[in-house]
């Protein structure tokens, strides 16, 4: 009862949220001139930051939720299968902006080799394979799937990031909340 009532109030907020102040509900939204924005959506964004924060911003936050999740002892409840779940979805799309050159110093290099684009698309598809034991809610699955995560980020750390100490990825998962040492 109390789910039905919580997305009906959300509505309502961001229905209210659309609203400009003093004017009517029926009033027309003025358009946008899309001759300005076709060009300017005509190529792909650019990643304006380093993959450093990408990794350090997106993918250890969401690789973390997953590992936590893949290592419990005992059935997740609902809301660490919602976390997991979203945890995969934000893997899948940072692995693919790892894939541009953001600002960072090696960014252009590392993107440019076809290793890098292979870790990159490995963690894609162990992310997808977490989306998919988190759908089925399928324990074993996950740990399969953390595991996998957790074999290819460690071959990109590897290669690009040697002075990382290795993190198996039950130690990862007992970390507590906030930790940042030792995670890149």
């Amino acid at each position: 009862m109390r789910r039905p009532l919580l997305i009906l109030s959300l509505a309502a907020t961001i229905a209210a949220s659309c609203t400009t102040t003093g004017a009517s509900p029926s009033a027309p939204v003025p358009a946008t001139p899309l001759r300005s924005i076709e060009t300017k959506v005509s190529e792909p964004l650019r990643l304006r930051e380093p993959i450093m924060g990408v990794m350090i911003g997106m993918i250890d936050f969401s690789s973390w939720g997953v590992f936590r999740v893949a290592t419990l002892q005992r059935p997740p409840t609902d809301g660490e299968w919602l976390a997991a779940g979203l945890a995969s979805l934000n893997l899948i799309g940072s692995s693919t902006l790892i894939t541009l050159p953001g600002t960072g110093d090696n960014d252009a290099a590392w993107t440019a080799q076809v290793e890098w684009k292979s870790y990159a698309t490995e963690m894609q598809a162990a992310s997808m394979a977490v989306s998919s034991a988190v759908r089925h809610r399928n324990a074993n699955e996950l740990s399969s799937a953390s595991d996998r995560l957790a074999r290819a980020c460690q071959a990109c750390h590897t290669q690009y990031r040697p002075e990382l100490p290795q993190i198996a990825m039950t130690r990862l998962a007992s970390l507590p909340a906030g930790t940042t040492q030792g995670i890149r």
